[in-house]
């Protein structure tokens, strides 16, 4: 299963998009433009934030779990930076550390589609996987990559 077929599956389970809105999004080509025409709501912009939020916080779950809000060891907070005219942004912070872990989707939303989507996801994923195996107060690389629950240090 594709990175984006993961995000659309998780996006309807969460109920953020049903499964027509997540295939206008996810499948086609944003024939340049800065959201698809048909699922244009009030605020353009609020809808770009949206879409990268969600793009931010699926690979957020996806390395540091679904209630990674709950660890009082780090405070991870979203923020995405939308633009309909220029290059859009998400950032994914620490705020204990004021360390940014991972920031992506930095193209205009205008060359949006299946394969930029699956790219800015797995771009998202892979620096969060990095993040997670360094200090996030000093950025030092952790000397364990991978601990299994069943057999302990792999890595």
């Amino acid at each position: 299963m594709s990175m984006r077929d993961e995000f659309r599956a998780w996006l309807i389970e969460e109920d953020r998009y049903d499964e027509e809105t997540a295939g206008i999004l996810l499948d086609k080509d944003w024939d340049g433009c800065a959201y698809p025409d048909k699922l244009l709501g009030d605020d353009l912009l609020i809808d770009i934030a949206n879409f990268l939020y969600y793009m931010a916080r699926f690979a957020v779950e996806r390395i540091y779990g679904e209630e990674y809000w709950k660890d009082d060891s780090i405070w991870i907070r979203i923020l995405p930076d939308p633009s309909y005219e220029d290059r859009s942004n998400v950032y994914v912070l620490e705020m204990k550390s004021r360390k940014v872990l991972a920031e992506g989707c930095g193209g205009k939303t205008w060359n949006n589609g299946p394969q930029v989507i699956e790219y800015d996801l797995a771009d998202l994923v892979r620096q969060l996987k990095e993040s997670k195996l360094s200090c996030p107060v000093c950025g030092e690389k952790a000397k364990v990559e991978y601990i299994c629950p069943e057999h302990g240090n792999v890595g």
